[in-house]
């Protein structure tokens, strides 16, 4: 998994370019955008059949999504004392719904509170969202797709239904208590913690670097990979073909269900594995100073390697000086 460590740096870039501190006024560069001049101004509503997916490049203030199945659709900002250039821009072109923070290249004083964002949209569209300082939020959405980032802020989602879903946040943390993903789940964030209490999908790469990874209940057709450097991994129970979890310092904490093959990578983590099911596991530990121990009965058993029940799921644990307990 540490190959996985490089992707942060865009993130990484994104927060050290955007920094908003207190909820007072600050200067605020908004992003450049081509045809401006082809975009209304302000809150507005729409037709929901008029739209298929949903751009929205956002620069300050909480963004909530509420999916519904009305007819006419609202989207607004909460700012009361707005001068025409800082209002929102949109445009409703080929099916595709695009909101701008404000006029295209403009730079202001702005504070966070009064650009909060609230988006009313159909069931099963695809979601593209970029939030450069504030929270994205929603109760509910069922998607085609979903593709939300933050530099700053958190990922908040109750249920999340969708065929592929990326989440990405540099300092916040990604929360969602239930995804169901017919193809890909990915979700990175750089120093904030990732929690997914249920999830099913193809497949799942959650990684964080200095941030925590815990799952409830997940549940792969393909394969899960979790990573992370300093934080911790835990996941409660996990069904996959494949799995691939690590973390340099952090412990690691994995219990499986499910399994064909899984890799266990923790330099100097405490691994604890457990074996949900009577699943039949042969477990290989290569260390230089940790040690494995376990209290369950082997059908064979040396130095480095214990196979329990059939053996089936093949199991390779590497540590350099983390110890490994199987239970």
């Amino acid at each position: 998994m540490k190959k996985y460590i490089g992707s942060f740096l865009f993130l990484l870039i994104a927060l050290a370019a955007f920094s908003l501190c207190g909820c007072g006024p600050s200067m605020v560069r908004g992003t450049s955008y081509a045809d401006s001049d082809t975009y209304d101004v302000g809150n507005f509503t729409y037709n929901a059949d008029e739209i298929s997916s949903l751009e929205i490049n956002w620069v300050v203030g909480n963004i909530s999504v509420v999916q519904s199945d009305a007819p006419t659709l609202s989207v607004c900002e909460n700012g009361t004392d707005l001068q025409d250039s800082q209002r929102l821009r949109y445009r409703i072109k080929d099916g595709t719904l695009r909101i701008e923070f404000w006029a295209s290249g403009l730079s202001s004083a702005i504070s966070s509170g009064q650009k909060s964002l609230t988006v009313e949209v159909p069931h099963g569209i695809a979601l593209k969202i970029n939030n450069e300082n504030g929270t994205i939020c929603a109760d509910s959405l069922g998607t085609q797709s979903a593709e939300l980032g933050t530099a700053s802020g958190d990922i908040r989602i109750g249920s999340l239904t969708a065929d592929s879903v990326s989440l990405s946040s540099a300092s916040g943390q990604i929360d969602v208590q239930s995804a169901s993903v017919s193809g890909d789940m990915n979700a990175d964030t750089v120093s904030g913690n990732l929690h997914i209490d249920t999830l099913s999908a193809r497949s799942a790469v959650l990684r964080s670097a200095s941030g925590g990874i815990r799952t409830g209940s997940a549940v792969l057709t393909d394969s899960m990979q979790a990573g992370t450097v300093s934080g911790e991994v835990r996941i409660a129970s996990l069904a996959a073909t494949k799995a691939e979890v690590a973390s340099e310092s952090g412990d690691i904490l994995l219990s499986l269900a499910r399994c064909e093959e899984a890799k266990i990578d923790g330099d100097s983590s405490l691994i604890t594995l457990t074996l949900l099911s009577d699943l039949g596991a042969t477990v290989t530990h290569h260390s230089t100073t940790g040690s494995m121990q376990t209290g369950l009965l082997c059908s064979f058993s040396s130095e480095d390697c214990s196979v329990f029940g059939n053996g089936a799921c093949r199991i390779t644990v590497v540590t350099k000086s983390g110890d490994l307990r199987v239970r």
